[in-house]
């Protein structure tokens, strides 16, 4: 028993880790939810998915690139985190400078100060080199102590927050500071594995240029347009009713987040590591597809049946009235389960062509659908979002299908 919980203890420890991810991030959406009502859902979420634009390159580039290069025994571990740091200054900056120029700053629906701008600038640095120790922690694995460090971190964070009553925009401050504070924390018991070669040669740039290719795409394709498809919803159907939807968006997010996260922490690594040492396989994805496949309905057959009780229970009673919104969402929601682990193994494969190319076609029949306003109000951007993952699913599997196959053979 002891030898198999040893052998398995990595996945186990992603697994917790997973859940509590889950937990915290339902727990902030609760605390929202009771405090401040369907507006405050709006705002958390708008500037949740502002903060992501930031660290999504990050972690669609970096992290990404990280993993995927630190088994490799052609690339020096200090050079790939050298070339990390390197990337994470030019990321940061190129997209607080695209900010800039779109007046993001001056945003109508938060009332930041000056000086709260600069603190959250600063967080957001912090909080993006924290995503990089967070990889080096898995790849090294050393999840015990990243998941000791990580529940630490939130308890404090709802431990202060039950004890003092925060403004909306106080709230939303503490939320990223505490992240990004708990950064220097992460670096303290893998400081000796953080050694740094700033020197970058071909074999490295020509590594990371793939991930960045793919992440500004995804930048693009899902974080920018997520971003202007909340303030069009805000400007058409107004802050509560957008709350409304935001809640709906938030819980798909959140669940859709656990299963990829899990399979970034599980899956990833080890598909990387076969297709590194060539002993990729055709039988690898269709092996545990069909099990995968079950639980994946399963999921969504429980959420559909228990929605009205799940968003009274992580929200609150107001939040039932989009009971439809929920049960229409988990249509496009299942196929975006679905295509999760073909998406992984064109980005383990570094098929950047590939990859962009699904991105791109699934956002554009995003915007048409939303565009078309197909829909009787909110409803249409969640019919629009079950196109884009229809379109999506079966060109991102269709493309994976086919390479696995030619690199099988």
């Amino acid at each position: 028993m002891l030898k198999t919980i040893t052998k398995y203890q990595h996945a186990v420890f992603s697994a917790i880790l997973i859940i509590i991810r889950s937990a915290v991030g339902f727990g902030v959406q609760k605390l929202v939810a009771v405090a401040y009502g369907p507006v405050g859902t709006t705002l958390i979420s708008h500037f949740q998915n502002l903060i992501s634009i930031f660290t999504q390159p990050v972690q669609d580039v970096i992290v990404n690139g990280l993993i995927n290069a630190f088994p490799k025994k052609d690339f020096e571990k200090s050079k790939i985190i050298g070339a990390s740091l390197h990337l994470l200054l030019i990321l940061l900056s190129g997209t607080a400078f695209i900010l800039f120029l779109k007046y993001i700053f001056n945003e109508s629906l938060f009332s930041f100060s000056f000086s709260q701008w600069v603190l959250i600038v600063i967080s957001i640095m912090l909080f993006s080199l924290g995503l990089i120790l967070s990889a080096i922690y898995v790849v090294e694995k050393k999840l015990k102590i990243f998941l000791s460090i990580f529940s630490f971190q939130w308890l404090l964070f709802f431990l202060i927050v039950l004890l003092y009553e925060f403004e909306l925009n106080e709230f939303l401050l503490f939320w990223l500071i505490i992240q990004a504070i708990f950064t220097l924390i992460l670096y303290l018991p893998i400081k000796n594995l953080f050694k740094i070669n700033f020197k970058l040669d071909n074999k490295i740039k020509n590594h990371f240029k793939q991930f960045l290719i793919i992440g500004f795409t995804v930048l693009i394709s899902n974080k920018w347009v997520d971003y202007f498809v909340r303030e069009y919803a805000v400007q058409e159907f107004g802050q509560n009713e957008s709350g409304l939807w935001q809640a709906v968006v938030r819980l798909s997010e959140a669940y859709r987040g656990l299963i990829i996260s899990f399979l970034f922490l599980t899956f990833y690594p080890s598909i990387s590591k076969a297709i590194s040492s060539d002993t990729i396989k055709s039988t690898i994805l269709r092996k545990h597809f069909l099990l995968y496949l079950v639980l994946s309905l399963m999921l969504i057959i429980i959420l559909f049946l228990f929605s009205d009780q799940l968003l009274t229970l992580l929200y609150n009673r107001e939040y039932s009235q989009a009971n439809y919104l929920f049960r229409l969402q988990l249509v496009g929601d299942f196929l975006a389960i679905l295509s999760f682990p073909f998406a992984i193994y064109l980005l383990a494969r570094v098929n950047t062509y590939s990859y962009i190319f699904a991105e791109i076609l699934s956002t554009i029949v995003f915007i048409i659908v939303i565009l078309l306003k197909l829909g009787n109000g909110i409803d249409s951007i969640v019919i629009a979002h079950i196109c884009r993952f229809i379109i999506y699913s079966i060109s991102i599997s269709a493309i994976s299908v086919n390479d696995l196959k030619n690199v099988s053979n």
